[in-house]
């Protein structure tokens, strides 16, 4: 299923996808390694959703810096990332404290 169909169904309004290529239709090209990112995107979203992508970005705070800035004023972060007993998936696993203290 089109994870856009769920979010649709749970409320949420327009709905974008980031990616470094369109290859899988994202509508926002871009690398979450690039400080910068942030000020070509915009401070736009009221929910960030980042499902699986952070483990497999090279600079991680660069990454956490980029959701952060283009997550509106008082929206919310959501991050689904594998954290124990998945050697070989991505460059790192990540200890949901990170998250939770950032």
């Amino acid at each position: 299923m089109d994870p856009r169909f769920v979010l649709l169904a749970l409320g949420f309004g327009k709905i974008h996808a980031l990616d470094i290529s369109d290859h899988d239709g994202a509508d926002l090209i871009g690398d979450l390694n690039d400080l910068e990112l942030h000020s070509k995107i915009g401070r736009q979203f009221g929910t960030v959703i980042e499902i699986g992508t952070i483990e497999h970005v090279f600079h991680v705070p660069n990454a956490l810096w980029n959701l952060v800035q283009m997550c509106e004023l008082g929206g919310e972060i959501i991050h689904a990332a594998p954290t124990n007993n998945w050697p070989n998936h991505g460059f790192y696993q990540l200890s949901p404290t990170l998250f939770y203290d950032y």
